[in-house]
Protein backbone atom coordinates (compact mmCIF):
# COMPACT_ATOMS: atom_id res chain seq x y z
CA UNK A 1 0.00 0.00 0.00
CA UNK A 2 1.13 3.05 -1.07
CA UNK A 3 1.57 6.24 1.94
CA UNK A 4 1.38 10.01 2.09
CA UNK A 5 4.21 11.58 3.83
CA UNK A 6 1.31 12.09 6.83
CA UNK A 7 1.29 8.24 6.93
CA UNK A 8 -2.37 8.14 5.90
CA UNK A 9 -3.54 5.49 3.34
CA UNK A 10 -3.09 6.97 -0.10
CA UNK A 11 -7.24 6.46 -0.51
CA UNK A 12 -7.90 8.08 2.79
CA UNK A 13 -8.95 11.43 1.02
CA UNK A 14 -11.59 9.35 -1.73
CA UNK A 15 -12.86 7.79 2.31
CA UNK A 16 -13.06 11.13 3.03
CA UNK A 17 -14.89 12.43 0.41
CA UNK A 18 -18.00 9.78 0.17
CA UNK A 19 -18.40 10.47 3.67
CA UNK A 20 -18.62 14.08 3.22
CA UNK A 21 -21.43 13.16 -0.26
CA UNK A 22 -23.02 10.58 2.40
CA UNK A 23 -23.41 13.11 5.12
CA UNK A 24 -24.81 15.72 2.78
CA UNK A 25 -27.27 13.50 1.55
CA UNK A 26 -28.12 12.25 5.22
CA UNK A 27 -29.06 15.70 6.05
CA UNK A 28 -31.22 16.74 3.10
CA UNK A 29 -32.88 13.29 4.33
CA UNK A 30 -33.19 14.11 8.15
CA UNK A 31 -34.40 17.81 6.81
CA UNK A 32 -37.03 15.98 4.37
CA UNK A 33 -38.28 14.09 7.56
CA UNK A 34 -38.18 17.30 9.62
CA UNK A 35 -40.78 18.86 7.73
CA UNK A 36 -42.59 15.79 6.60
CA UNK A 37 -42.96 15.24 11.02
CA UNK A 38 -44.44 18.80 10.71
CA UNK A 39 -46.79 18.69 8.41
CA UNK A 40 -47.98 15.36 9.97
CA UNK A 41 -48.57 17.29 13.63
CA UNK A 42 -50.81 19.87 11.36
CA UNK A 43 -52.90 17.57 9.75
CA UNK A 44 -53.18 15.58 13.22
CA UNK A 45 -54.06 18.38 14.79
CA UNK A 46 -57.22 18.80 12.34
CA UNK A 47 -59.07 22.02 12.02
CA UNK A 48 -57.05 23.61 9.11
CA UNK A 49 -58.25 25.10 5.67
CA UNK A 50 -56.42 25.76 2.49
CA UNK A 51 -55.58 29.16 1.95
CA UNK A 52 -55.91 29.61 -1.85
CA UNK A 53 -59.30 29.12 -3.12
CA UNK A 54 -59.36 27.51 -6.40
CA UNK A 55 -55.93 25.86 -6.56
CA UNK A 56 -55.18 22.34 -7.35
CA UNK A 57 -54.26 22.44 -3.54
CA UNK A 58 -57.47 23.02 -2.18
CA UNK A 59 -58.43 19.76 -3.56
CA UNK A 60 -55.50 18.30 -2.64
CA UNK A 61 -56.01 18.83 1.31
CA UNK A 62 -59.59 18.24 0.85
CA UNK A 63 -59.10 14.38 -0.48
CA UNK A 64 -56.74 14.24 3.04
CA UNK A 65 -58.80 12.29 5.74
CA UNK A 66 -59.79 14.55 8.59
CA UNK A 67 -58.56 13.44 12.24
CA UNK A 68 -61.87 15.59 13.01
CA UNK A 69 -63.92 12.47 11.58
CA UNK A 70 -61.89 9.35 13.11
CA UNK A 71 -59.74 8.64 15.93
CA UNK A 72 -58.05 6.05 14.11
CA UNK A 73 -56.81 9.09 11.24
CA UNK A 74 -55.95 11.10 13.89
CA UNK A 75 -53.84 8.42 15.51
CA UNK A 76 -51.86 7.85 12.52
CA UNK A 77 -50.93 10.87 11.68
CA UNK A 78 -49.30 11.10 15.06
CA UNK A 79 -47.80 7.61 14.48
CA UNK A 80 -46.38 9.23 10.93
CA UNK A 81 -45.20 11.82 13.16
CA UNK A 82 -43.31 9.88 15.10
CA UNK A 83 -41.71 7.54 13.03
CA UNK A 84 -40.77 11.00 10.38
CA UNK A 85 -39.01 12.30 13.82
CA UNK A 86 -37.12 9.01 14.34
CA UNK A 87 -35.88 8.61 10.99
CA UNK A 88 -35.00 12.37 10.76
CA UNK A 89 -32.82 12.06 13.90
CA UNK A 90 -31.68 8.30 13.27
CA UNK A 91 -30.23 10.52 9.22
CA UNK A 92 -28.73 13.57 10.95
CA UNK A 93 -27.09 11.39 14.00
CA UNK A 94 -25.17 9.81 10.85
CA UNK A 95 -24.72 13.13 8.98
CA UNK A 96 -23.45 14.39 12.09
CA UNK A 97 -20.88 11.15 12.67
CA UNK A 98 -19.96 11.22 9.09
CA UNK A 99 -18.82 14.87 8.60
CA UNK A 100 -16.09 17.12 10.00
CA UNK A 101 -18.11 19.67 10.90
CA UNK A 102 -21.77 19.99 12.51
CA UNK A 103 -22.26 23.42 10.99
CA UNK A 104 -22.32 21.69 7.74
CA UNK A 105 -25.41 18.45 8.24
CA UNK A 106 -27.28 21.36 10.43
CA UNK A 107 -26.76 23.83 7.94
CA UNK A 108 -28.13 21.56 5.41
CA UNK A 109 -31.02 20.17 7.18
CA UNK A 110 -32.54 23.60 8.31
CA UNK A 111 -32.11 24.61 4.39
CA UNK A 112 -33.92 21.32 3.42
CA UNK A 113 -36.40 21.30 6.50
CA UNK A 114 -37.35 25.00 5.20
CA UNK A 115 -37.62 24.10 1.59
CA UNK A 116 -39.76 20.82 1.94
CA UNK A 117 -42.10 22.90 4.71
CA UNK A 118 -43.26 25.89 2.18
CA UNK A 119 -43.13 23.24 -0.86
CA UNK A 120 -45.85 21.13 0.91
CA UNK A 121 -47.79 24.08 2.84
CA UNK A 122 -48.44 25.17 -1.03
CA UNK A 123 -48.85 22.33 -2.40
CA UNK A 124 -51.05 20.44 0.58
CA UNK A 125 -52.53 23.67 1.97
CA UNK A 126 -52.14 26.50 -0.83
CA UNK A 127 -50.51 28.43 1.39
CA UNK A 128 -48.00 31.12 -0.83
CA UNK A 129 -44.47 32.15 0.29
CA UNK A 130 -43.83 35.57 0.36
CA UNK A 131 -40.80 37.41 -1.41
CA UNK A 132 -38.99 37.81 2.31
CA UNK A 133 -38.79 34.04 2.88
CA UNK A 134 -37.45 33.19 -0.51
CA UNK A 135 -34.83 36.07 0.19
CA UNK A 136 -33.95 33.98 3.53
CA UNK A 137 -34.33 30.34 1.74
CA UNK A 138 -31.25 32.08 -0.69
CA UNK A 139 -29.43 33.34 2.37
CA UNK A 140 -29.30 30.15 4.11
CA UNK A 141 -28.57 28.40 0.90
CA UNK A 142 -25.37 30.96 0.50
CA UNK A 143 -24.55 30.26 3.91
CA UNK A 144 -24.40 26.66 3.45
CA UNK A 145 -22.13 27.23 -0.10
CA UNK A 146 -19.58 29.18 1.98
CA UNK A 147 -19.43 26.76 5.17
CA UNK A 148 -18.67 24.10 2.08
CA UNK A 149 -16.28 25.98 0.67
CA UNK A 150 -14.68 26.45 3.15
CA UNK A 151 -14.34 23.41 4.74
CA UNK A 152 -13.45 22.35 1.63
CA UNK A 153 -10.33 24.64 1.10
CA UNK A 154 -9.26 24.19 4.83
CA UNK A 155 -9.01 20.27 3.79
CA UNK A 156 -6.97 20.97 1.27
CA UNK A 157 -4.59 23.30 3.11
CA UNK A 158 -4.23 20.23 5.22
CA UNK A 159 -6.31 22.19 8.51
CA UNK A 160 -8.12 20.14 10.49
CA UNK A 161 -11.97 21.31 12.25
Amino acid sequence: MVHHVNNKPADSHQHTRRGDVRSFVLAIISGVFAAVAALMGKLASGGFEPKAEGSASVTLAHLLPSPDDNIFVRVSYLGLLVASNVAMWASFSKALALSASSQEPQGINTAANLLTSGCLGLVVFGEQLPVLWWGGMALITIGIILVRRDAASNKVAGKEN
